[in-house]
């Protein structure tokens, strides 16, 4: 009877050939990977998290944007798993791990033990599916569009939860699904004299004015700033409109939040059917309201 010794064991079987000579081959006995449905629990995670060596820089914003999904009760186990080396050495999920901390939740995760060490230089090395994508899968028209829009949409409704870089995927599909109008502006947002002007984040403002002043209103001036006809100085069409050409002719574009800013504001003074000077916004600024 032979002994194991830890995980591997080698024993010396014979093989037979193609020619049908018998040859010696000598093979290995190893503890194989497995994977398990575990419940990680904060204090599984820091227990994990205690062999966390020779992994990447942790990202606290991507922390971040797990733990306010975990808080909450969004998280989706999706076959994405938690990969531990047969030394206990975590190989992937490092932020997964620490935002189960951060949350203060159990989570249940797939996990998958006893992985080689040399396997950490194969994960994650394919290309990361986009929101755009995950839409473009389901069917839905312009994917792209429509995730910016429900992107900027959970920004422009939870300024104190998420960061304008980080929203979760389940987040912008929760953003989409709960306001409907967001696919007909990104259905207007493919009219060349739109697009050519306003980014596509300027959608989530129609999408939410819409919903408070009537889509009337929101679908009459994006027609006129998409035309430019019968436009006067003074006019918060005009205004948007003349300052989005000279910035299309700018070298240095104005940044996108600040976009959406002189966007907000024009909104609002169209629909309240205010008259305004010359748009102005600056990171310096409150944020406007619709």
């Amino acid at each position: 009877m032979q002994t194991m010794t830890h995980s591997t064991n080698r024993k010396t079987a014979s093989a037979i050939g193609r020619n049908g000579a018998s040859a010696q081959a000598h093979y290995e006995f190893t503890r194989a990977p497995h994977t398990r449905t575990v419940l990680v629990t904060p204090e599984l995670a820091q227990q994990w998290l205690a062999k966390n060596e020779g992994n990447r820089p942790l990202r606290q914003p991507v922390v971040q944007l797990y733990a306010t999904d975990m808080a909450a009760g969004k998280w989706q186990m999706n076959g994405e798993t938690i990969k531990l080396a047969a030394s206990g050495r975590v190989l992937d999920g490092q932020h997964r791990l620490q935002a189960i901390v951060k949350a203060g939740a159990s989570v249940e995760m797939l996990v998958v033990f006893d992985l080689p060490e040399d396997s950490f230089q194969t994960i994650d090395t394919g290309m990361r599916r986009s929101m755009a994508h995950i839409l473009g899968f389901s069917g839905v028209q312009n994917c792209g569009v429509l995730a910016s829009i429900g992107r900027w949409i959970a920004i422009l409704g939870h300024e104190s939860e998420y960061t304008r870089n980080n929203v979760s995927s389940q987040t912008i599909l929760e953003m989409i699904q709960q306001h409907p109008l967001s696919h007909h502006y990104a259905t207007k947002f493919t009219n060349s004299g739109i697009k050519a002007l306003l980014p596509s984040a300027c959608g989530a403002v129609m999408t939410l004015a819409a919903e408070k002043y009537g889509q009337d209103v929101i679908d009459l001036f994006l027609s006129n700033f998409a035309s430019g006809e019968g436009l006067k100085s003074g006019d918060p069409v005009f205004e948007l409109r003349e300052r989005m050409i000279q910035n299309r002719a700018r070298v240095a574009k104005l940044q996108t939040p600040t976009v959406v800013a002189l966007t907000i504001k024009a909104v609002r003074a169209y629909a309240l059917q205010r008259q305004v000077g010359l748009l102005r916004w600056s990171p310096s600024e409150e944020w406007p309201t619709l």
